[in-house]
């Protein structure tokens, strides 16, 4: 249930109950683990919570899979609740290895707040360095707002999933993608904002991208966090 997903989250119950050690922290400090024994981590798949807060790299603390910065993306937001600040101008972004969700149920979510809105900026992606991309969530497209959330996913063809709300800058958003084998749905701050029907085999099997898809469309602002399940 996302909208329950999402409440989690924004109230602080989620991390206090995802991981040890939280110490009311908005954020975990560096060294906690998952709690694999809550509910709302079955089939977790993917978990950067980009709280390093230095260096030039962040982890996935599922598959313990190291992402690489590129173009120099910087952290923001201090030791209670860092951020990796994108810019768009300068292509900026994070790059994990490959990962396959070649999965019929999956969920993608991310929290974000944007300084402006550029032409088309990706939030989370899998994506190659080829025209190929397999899933993606990202702000905007030809002829469609560039402050409104776009779910792009490769199943059986692309199949774009536009989202309602426009965005505002400077507001933080958790969002939250899934695909069910039915249908592609896109959920903002718990609130269902568009979905359509979908009947394919998604065959995503590509690295996992910040700020990046296949040319690159960086974000221009801070990302917060970032999660996948194998599941809905």
């Amino acid at each position: 249930n996302y909208p329950d997903l999402c409440d989690y989250y924004v109230c602080n119950q989620c991390i206090k109950m995802w991981y040890k050690r939280s110490r009311g922290f908005q954020k975990p400090p560096l060294g906690a683990q998952i709690d694999w024994g809550h509910p709302l981590t079955r089939n977790l798949y993917f978990c950067c919570l980009l709280n390093e807060n230095r260096g030039n790299k962040t982890l996935d603390l599922v598959r313990k899979m190291t992402g690489n910065f590129f173009n120099n993306p910087s952290w923001e937001g201090g030791w209670r609740e860092p951020a990796v600040k994108f810019t768009n101008s300068a292509n900026t972004y994070i790059n994990f290895p490959v990962y396959n969700l070649s999965t019929p149920n999956f969920s993608v979510m991310a929290k974000f707040n944007c300084f402006t809105f550029p032409a088309i900026s990706t939030i989370i992606a899998q994506a190659d360095t080829g025209n190929n991309e397999k899933m993606i969530v990202r702000l905007g497209d030809a002829g469609f707002p560039t402050n409104q959330v776009q779910f792009i996913l490769n199943a059986s063809g692309e199949n774009k999933l536009d989202g309602n709300l426009p965005l505002l800058a400077n507001q933080p958003y958790i969002v939250v993608c899934t695909y069910n084998g039915e249908s592609m749905k896109i959920y903002i701050n718990g609130y269902l904002d568009a979905s359509n029907s979908l009947v394919a085999t998604p065959t995503q099997n590509e690295i996992v991208c910040f700020s990046r898809s296949w040319d690159i469309r960086a974000f221009n602002g801070k990302i917060h966090l970032g999660y996948i399940w194998l599941r809905t």
